[in-house]
Formats: C-alpha cells, sequence, structure tokens
C-alpha cells in the first residue's frame, strides 16, 4: 500500500504536470542519457543524472501558473529559450568542488534550445513527422509519438475516442502516456535506471539549491530551496516505480495515473468511470510502448551523439575532456 501510495504522489505531479508545461524526454531518459556522456566515477555522475534532472525542478511548483511572468523567467533558466540561454549561468558560476561542474554539465545538457529536450520537443534526430499536419514545424520525437498515439487511440479505443476533450487536449495527455512509455522502455534497455534515479537524488550534492540560487538570484531562494525538496522526493519515488518488474510497473503507474487523472478531470466537470480510466491509461501505455519500441534505442543514441556535440561546441567541458 505505501508503495502504492508512493507511486501515486509521482503519478499525480506527472498528470497535472500535463496541465502546466509540456513534457519532453521524461526523468529515466534524461538519466540515462547522463550516464552515456558524463563520467564514470559513481559520485560524479550521479551529480550529473540529478543534474540532468535538474532543470525539471519547477514543474511541480502549480503556484507559477498563475504567475506567467515569474514562470517564463525561470524556464529561461531552467530550459531556455531562443534567444535566451540563460540556464548557462549555471555552468559559467560553478566551480570545480563539492560536484558543482558535474551539477552543471547535466543541468546544461538538459536544455530545449540545443540540448536533449530540443529533439523531444522541436526535431527528432531519427523519424519525421508522419504528415503535413504540423505545417512548418519540425516536431521532436515525442512530439511525433504523442500525435500517433492520439491517432490510434481515437481510431481503436472508443472509450478514448468520446472523452470530452478536444484534440489539443488529448495529445496532451498522450504526450504524459508516451513519456511513461518512454521510462519503462529505458528500465528495460537499462534495468538499474530506477536505482540509478534514485542514488543520483540521494547523493547528489547539497551544492544545487544554492548553486540555481547564485544563477537565477537570491530573490528566489525559497522558492528553489521548496521545490528542489519536494522534487528531489519525486525522483526517488519515480526510481522506486521504474525498479518493479515491467508489468508491475505499468499495472502501477496505470492504476494511479487513472485515479488521480480522474480526481483532476473532475476539477475541470469531467466525470469518468475510475475502471475506464484506467483502461484508458494502460491502453495507452501499452501502445506508446509499442510505437516508440521500434526506434527509440536509435533516436537515444543520437540524441547522446547530438548533445555531446552541443556541449562541446558551447565549450560546457571538463578542462577540455568532456
Amino acid at each position: 500500500m505505501r508503495r502504492k501510495l508512493a507511486i501515486g504522489m509521482v503519478v499525480c505531479c506527472l498528470v497535472l504536470l500535463g496541465v502546466t508545461q509540456a513534457h519532453a524526454w521524461g526523468s529515466a531518459a534524461h538519466c540515462y542519457v547522463a550516464g552515456e556522456i558524463g563520467k564514470e566515477l559513481p559520485l560524479m555522475n550521479a551529480n550529473e543524472s540529478y543534474g540532468i534532472v535538474g532543470p525539471d525542478i519547477f514543474n511541480y511548483s502549480f503556484e507559477l501558473t498563475s504567475q506567467p511572468e515569474l514562470y517564463e523567467n525561470l524556464y529561461a533558466h531552467t530550459h531556455g529559450v531562443a534567444g535566451n540561454e540563460a540556464f548557462m549561468k549555471v555552468w559559467e558560476i560553478a566551480k570545480f568542488h563539492n560536484y558543482q561542474k558535474n551539477l552543471a554539465y547535466g543541468y546544461v545538457a538538459h536544455n530545449d534550445v540545443w540540448g536533449m529536450d530540443f529533439t523531444a520537443h522541436w526535431k527528432a534526430r531519427t523519424i519525421s513527422a508522419p504528415d503535413d499536419s504540423f505545417g512548418e514545424l519540425p516536431p521532436g520525437y515525442v512530439i511525433i509519438k504523442a500525435y500517433l498515439l492520439n491517432q490510434v487511440l481515437t481510431s481503436n479505443v472508443p472509450k478514448w475516442k468520446n472523452l470530452p476533450l478536444d484534440d489539443t487536449a488529448k495529445i496532451g495527455l498522450a504526450h504524459d502516456l508516451v513519456e511513461t512509455a518512454v521510462d519503462i522502455l529505458i528500465a528495460r534497455m537499462d534495468p538499474q535506471i530506477g536505482e540509478k534515479m534514485i542514488w543520483s537524488a540521494l547523493l547528489r550534492n547539497r551544492d544545487f539549491p544554492v548553486l540555481l540560487t547564485k544563477a537565477i538570484g537570491d530573490e528566489y531562494r525559497g522558492l528553489i530551496f521548496s521545490a528542489e525538496k519536494e522534487f528531489r522526493k519525486i525522483i526517488i519515488l519515480l526510481g522506486t516505480a521504474l525498479t518493479q518488474d515491467e508489468e508491475s510497473a505499468i499495472d502501477s503507474l496505470s492504476d494511479n495515473m487513472a485515479e488521480l487523472g480522474v480526481a483532476l478531470l473532475q476539477m475541470q466537470g469531467i466525470t469518468i468511470d475510475p475502471a475506464d480510466a484506467k483502461l484508458l491509461a494502460e491502453a495507452g501505455i501499452q501502445i506508446a510502448m509499442g510505437l516508440c519500441e521500434p526506434d527509440l534505442a536509435d533516436e537515444i543514441a543520437a540524441t547522446i551523439q547530438f548533445v555531446k556535440n552541443n556541449l562541446r561546441h558551447h565549450a560546457v567541458t571538463y578542462l577540455g575532456w568532456g
């Protein structure tokens, strides 16, 4: 019961995040890439792994949705936008003691301008959009898969088709299902990824929120320390979920996603039977896994090389040998 409750807390955050911000790669995918681009020494890589998920710490600060200017400023300092790569401040001020450079190395690798999230949101490395629905926007891997998942569910799962939501909202839900599916597939690629996530949060140096405060501004100290404290718990809980066997992980994530999704929809005046919600969540995750399995490994490998190249291009290296 406690384990399911813990996983439920994780999924609650994931479901709510779909309302506040489009996801990119999930935490497991980020940690996996950190293991490929970072150092072999355990403490160094644990801090790189925590650093690479670190830009998402404000995803769970739901009060920011009512403060768009603050949210945009924080997003520039975590993920960046075209013309504003404020996230680089973390690398620039990080020192070589207390694993600050390790934390910063992972942190910068995450970004949405030329880092890991770019391939999820803006331009996939190994696949293309299935049609011209995206117009001139070159879609990323997770965006493409969410679009395809919504199509499959709409065509084959009547309960999904009949959800009282427009396509934009459904694709948003599909995005969350794809992210969950990718993380489960990452756990298949690396069965220790759950443990690595847990250790990254447990072993991260306490300088991380201090580093962010220096980069973003001392006026945000309270928000940063509070958000990071909860974020560490979420990474540990999600890592715990991914230590289960695959069938149990899918069942737990589907069950809790459904339960909390029902509550979220109720807040919007939409009623859905919990049993139907569970079936939809489970079907969505499993179909998304099927959509991603054939090409995920290639996309992740290409993303790793893309990130490595861009880190070097932006002089984000360890004394020339990063």
